[in-house]
Formats: C-alpha cells, structure tokens, sequence
C-alpha cells in the first residue's frame, strides 16, 4: 500500500539536475534523484521510511503545491555511479493550476497541516497521509474552476465550446457546483437537495420552442375533460425563483414586516367595499405578493391593477409627509401628472396606515441570503435560438439584468394582470455547451453570441476525467492512446484541433477494451470526419496506426 510524502522541490535546483529543461513546473518530464546519504554519511531524514511506488506530493515554497510524482526506486547502496545512493522520483501528474498559500490558508481540512509542516516543508521529505493528499489534489481542481467560475461571475453568460468528448456538461456541472458553494464543492453529486434547487439543466433540440423555454399554451385534463391553460416554462420558473430570493434578499426588515402585514390585510378583506375621497366604491378581487387587483363598479375601466411596492413606499415614507390628495403622492413618486390609481392608493394607505399591529407583525423575519441560480442549456447550438428565446434575446444581456431590461412576454395578454413584466435578476449565471464541429455551428444566431463569452475546452483541459478509470495503467494508457490519435487528427488536411477526441470517449475502457472502443465508437467517428475525401483508406489507415501503434507507448490491448 502506497505512503504519503510532501516532496519539497526547488525548481532551479532541479533545472541544473536536469541539465536546464525546466523552464516551468509544467515542464518537468524526466526522473530526478536525490542522495539517500547526506555529505557526513547520515541517513537522509525520513528516508529510510519512503517505499517505491509511495506518492509525492511537489512542494515548492515559492509558489505552493504544483503538481504528483512518484518514488521508482530507493537504492541505499553506494556505488561509484552514485556513491550517496539515490531516492528517484518520477512524475506522474503537474497540475494546470498551482494550489497557492492562499488556497491552502482558505481550506480547512489542509490548512493546519500546512501550517504545522510549514518548518518540516523545508526539508526534503515529509511525512503526508492520503487525506491530506486528497485534499490537495482537489484544492488544485478547485483553483482550476475558478478560473471558469470567475468568467462566469463576470459575464453571467459563458458558452463551453471545444471537441466532441472534452466533458463539457461534465465542466458546466463543476462549475455550477462552485458557483453556488462559493468554491466549496465542485462535485454536483454532493450538493445538498437545497443546493441542488439552484441548478436547472436542459438540452436543445430541433423542436424545441419558447412555449418549452418560455410559455405557452397547454393542454391540462381536468374533472369536464381538456383545458389548454397558460403554463411558465422551464426557464421562466427557474428565473421567477432566483428573482423571489433576489428580491427577497435585498429587502430590508421593516419592508419584509410590512409585506406580511399587507398580505394579513389583503386575506381579510373578502367582499368589503372600500371608498375613494370622491365618494366611488372599489373592491379588491385579486392579490398576489406583487399587485392588487380591484374592481370598480360603474367604471369604464372596471378592473385596475395597483402596485404593491408603491403601497410599501408610501407606509416607509417619513412621518412628515402626508397623503391627503392624488398631487401627493404624484408629488412623492416625482410624476407630472396625476393618475387615477393615486387615489386608490390613498384609500388602502389610510386603511394599513390605521390597521392595528398584532405580535406577529413585530416578529422578526429571518433574513434570506442571496443565492446564486446556474441555468445550464446542453448543446445550445441544437435549438433555433430565436424561435428558443424570443424577446429574451434583449433580458438575458449582462447589460440588462434587473427590472431595466423586463419584457413583456408573448402570452402576457393571457394573464390576470397585464401590467407584471418578465426580468432576469442579478443572480442568475446561464452555462451553455457545444461542439464546435456541429453543423448547427454555422447556424448560431450572431445576436446571441455578442450575449455570451465563448471559452473553449481542449481534451487536455479535462484530462483529468480519465482518474475515474482508477488504474493507473488504464489512465496512462487511455492518455497515450488519445494524444497519439489527436496529434494524427490535427496533421490531416481538411481537419484541426476542433476534430480531436475527448476523454470522455476513453472512459468506456472501463467497460470494454481498446480494440472495442475503436471499432464502435472511435473509427466510426473518424469515418464520418473524412467521408467524401480521396485517401479515405489510407487516412483511417494512419488514425489506426497512431491508436494502436508501439510509437504511441500504449499497453493495453
């Protein structure tokens, strides 16, 4: 069973080992040694203890963690060759980012162990365990996420584009995950139920339309048989949620307690009859926990719809404003002209204004955290996208977030109350995906794109997908195999790195063997990649070579 070490490297010292290769961390590739006997004879410290086949972990004080190694081979005898022995270490894996003393000193679990070691980290060698490992490893995944996690902060809108098989909606779901934890946790599968909520997944197809995405009218059976009702899609119920805690967020307590004061008074109020200063009568049919719907009788305009909010205002305004007359609460909004609903505001301000508080008005309400919601659309590019979004085309820019880009939707005549518009709120994060080979590539309306920062993901980038194969030999052979073939692809006329196979392909190799993942999915594939040219014989001919081939260091069969 393999130990746990941190290895402390310095990376000029290691260029002049190896004879000055080393521009970078990255560029590390060959076996470095190191004496197993210090200059006065002593047995270097812990080095007795250190097994072949042990991990290492890459420390350089510099910079922080870089990246695996691991212990070939531990030699104690002293020979003309190497007359202080040898402990040579190999590497296995440099990470594409360095996990910083910063991310180590924001992880709890990594964090006192560092600091404990932070003297031991100055030797050699120091004795680690594998959870400590593990931690490690995952804070450099993280630090890589939120790389992507930050451009998605910053545009609110990114596109995922790159190969066939490059884990793109794998990515999408790691980078909800981080998003919404604040970099936490990046495995969608352990977010909590809650956590969950807050992540909407769909895939674009052909057919699918704005009565999906949007509204739209559908059929619903009831007791008398069909009904075609006005139902939300999938995006505006996500969006209206995110938009609930948003708002709900931001409020402060007295607005929070006076909400639930109107909402006691609107569920008391029944058939009563209100009355205006010229003596008209309205009544109240409808609420919701924005508007008011009241009707007036002998109106020409019977039914009108009053503003919560606007109520809310005038409750919070200063003791020493009054509202006896339509001009002021014209004057309070800053409007040139009176309008007929001020005067049905003055009626139920009087009214809340002489309600009598119950202790249930005085409790305090529990504050509520803003959210942050990832809408994740897999394949994009597969939809008609104006057909998809409609006028949400103009919403969903960064621009417009918030009540200054709302819309009115389609079917919004269908609804109770005509005057409530669709907005995207602040903390709503869109994550789209595609391949950049599809033919509905071409397509992609340009109007969108200017809407979403396009950032590509090349099978290095999400290499590390192949760990789920667990055996070591499996994953270095599944890399060799994919890096030879994809260095054939981007050699062929008519092709380029858009064509290169994901790793997403060679995770069947825990299933099925190479030659079967070659004859069903990989040659099919690039079949299809070269139909119509002349040497197609000869090209298949070089992709097999180049997968199955000894220049290729794979091993399995």
């Amino acid at each position: 069973m393999s130990e746990y070490w941190v290895v402390a490297g310095d990376l000029n010292v290691w260029n002049n080992e190896l004879s000055g290769e080393l521009n970078s961390w990255n560029d590390w590739q060959e076996p470095i040694s190191y004496d197993f006997y210090e200059d006065n004879g002593k047995i270097r410290q812990l080095a007795s203890d250190i097994k072949e086949d042990d991990i290492a972990l890459i420390y350089d004080k510099n910079i922080g963690f870089v990246g695996e190694g691991k212990f070939s081979k531990i030699d104690s005898s002293k020979s003309k060759l190497y007359p202080k022995g040898r402990i040579v270490i190999e590497p296995q894996k440099m990470w594409n980012k360095i996990v910083s003393k910063d991310d180590i000193e924001s992880d709890s679990t990594f964090c006192s162990f560092y600091k404990n070691g932070v003297k031991r980290f100055r030797t050699a060698f120091s004795v680690c365990n594998k959870a400590v490992f593990m931690a490690v490893v995952k804070l450099s995944k993280v630090a890589e996420l939120k790389e992507y996690s930050e451009a998605l902060k910053k545009s609110k809108n990114i596109i995922l584009r790159g190969a066939p098989g490059t884990g793109k909606t794998y990515l999408a779901k790691q980078i909800a995950a981080s998003i919404i934890t604040d970099n936490k946790e990046i495995d969608f599968k352990n977010l909590t139920a809650e956590q969950k909520k807050q992540v909407e997944f769909v895939q674009f197809h052909p057919s699918y339309d704005y009565t999906d995405f949007v509204e739209g009218i559908k059929p619903n059976s009831n007791d008398d048989g069909m009904e075609f009702v006005l139902c939300d899609g999938v995006f505006k119920l996500f969006v209206d949620k995110a938009r609930a805690n948003f708002e709900n967020s931001n409020r402060s307590e007295a607005e929070k307690k006076l909400r639930r004061k109107i909402q006691r008074f609107l569920s008391n109020c029944n058939d009563k009859e209100f009355k205006i200063q010229r003596g008209n009568k309205f009544t109240i049919v409808d609420y919701d926990d924005e508007t008011i719907t009241i009707n007036i009788p002998n109106n020409e305009k019977s039914t009108r719809t009053l503003k919560i909010e606007d109520i809310i205002q005038l409750l919070m305004a200063p003791k020493d404003k009054s509202f006896k007359q339509p001009k002021d609460v014209r004057a309070f909004f800053g409007k040139n002209n009176n309008r007929q609903r001020y005067s049905y505001y003055i009626a139920l301000y009087n009214e809340l204004s002489q309600m009598k508080d119950i202790e249930e008005d005085r409790t305090d309400i529990e504050h509520e955290d803003l959210k942050k919601y990832v809408f994740i659309i897999d394949e994009i590019n597969r939809g008609e996208i104006s057909k998809i979004f409609g006028e949400l085309f103009f919403s969903i820019d960064p621009g417009y977030r918030g009540p200054s880009g709302a819309v009115t939707t389609q079917y919004a005549n269908l609804r109770d109350n005509l005057n409530v518009k669709f907005y995207i709120p602040e903390n709503v994060y869109i994550i789209g995906t595609m391949n950049d080979i599809d033919r509905s590539v071409d397509s992609f309306d340009f109007a969108m794109r200017r809407r979403f920062r396009f950032i590509e993901i090349t099978p290095k980038d999400s290499e590390d997908m192949l760990n789920a194969l667990e055996e070591k030999t499996k994953i270095d052979d599944a890399i060799k195999r994919m890096d030879a073939l994809n260095v054939e692809i981007t050699k062929t006329e008519g092709l380029n790195k858009n064509y290169q196979i994901g790793p997403a392909y060679f995770l069947k190799l825990k299933d099925i063997d190479a030659t079967e993942l070659w004859t069903d999915y990989l040659q099919p594939l690039l079949q299809d990649y070269i139909q119509g040219m002349y040497n197609e014989d000869e090209l298949m001919k070089a992709f097999e070579d180049a997968y199955f081939g000894e220049n290729n260091g794979s091993t399995e069969s």
